[in-house]
């Protein structure tokens, strides 16, 4: 617990105002400790039949630990790699199967430019490098557009700390 707790200060003395916490499913110590110390709660899937059941199943843990430690954190679950077109009668039937969940609006969609971040670097710097190579135009539409994405989010985020 020592390195969550230094990293957690070491954050606040940068003045970070949130941390993401990917954490791997299941019940431990650390995974509830996070669980038990966040303002917000997002459980990502994907709309496959595996991550659904993998994020039902994520989800019920959450509830059931927030009620027995008599808790009230805002949790959701945030739709990711959603195709940016059509949805498939399958990715559909998953959707709709969430629909009774708290689901965040704004779904994080399938872009490119999530999976050349490894080779790219951070999207915020990829997208202020671009906007000087005029042959990057399209690239750097898309990267904008991911951008937008991911600060609707990050308000969602900031509203539930507000």
């Amino acid at each position: 617990m020592s390195l969550l707790e230094a990293a957690y200060e070491d954050a606040e003395l940068q003045g970070f105002d949130y941390a993401l916490a990917d954490t791997h499913g299941g019940s431990s110590e650390l995974n509830n400790t996070i669980i038990a110390s966040s303002n917000l709660l997002l459980i990502p899937t994907m709309l496959t039949p595996l991550d659904i059941d993998e994020a039902l199943s994520t989800y019920r843990y959450v509830i059931e630990l927030l009620l027995s430690e008599n808790l009230v954190i805002p949790t959701a679950v945030l739709r990711q790699r959603v195709p940016v077109g059509r949805l498939t009668t399958s990715q559909r039937a998953m959707s709709d199967m969430l629909a009774s969940l708290p689901v965040v609006q704004s779904p994080m969609h399938e872009r490119d430019a999530f999976a050349a971040m490894k080779e790219r670097g951070m999207l915020h710097l990829t997208l202020l490098n671009m906007r000087s190579d005029p042959t990057m135009r399209f690239l750097e539409r898309n990267l904008r557009i991911t951008m937008e994405e991911l600060v609707t989010i990050s308000k969602l985020i900031g509203e539930a700390e507000g």
